[in-house]
């Protein structure tokens, strides 16, 4: 939880609108994705969103997307596996 003195939560709401929590949420899983603390998986759950969305999400933030070698060869891998079941 985070606490702010009223005055302070007051601005913040007059600035921000009134979902503050969404909007603290959103930053904080935008920083653990960004620091590669999260996958691009665990932010879209957290953010309700579908990967295709938290990619969005990420870039509309300016945050580039931590896809590495070892993601690139796990989808190649799904989608080997997807051709040969698919026959």
């Amino acid at each position: 939880m985070i606490t702010i003195d009223t005055e302070a939560e007051s601005k913040l709401r007059e600035v921000l609108g009134q979902d503050m929590d969404r909007i603290a949420r959103d930053a904080l899983v935008a920083e653990a994705y960004r620091r590669g603390r999260l996958s691009i998986g665990q932010a879209a759950r957290l953010l309700d969103l579908s990967i295709d969305g938290a990619y969005g999400f990420m870039k509309d933030r300016g945050i580039p997307v931590n896809y590495t070698l070892a993601d690139f060869d796990a989808d190649c891998e799904s989608l080997r596996e997807l051709r040969n079941g698919s026959r």
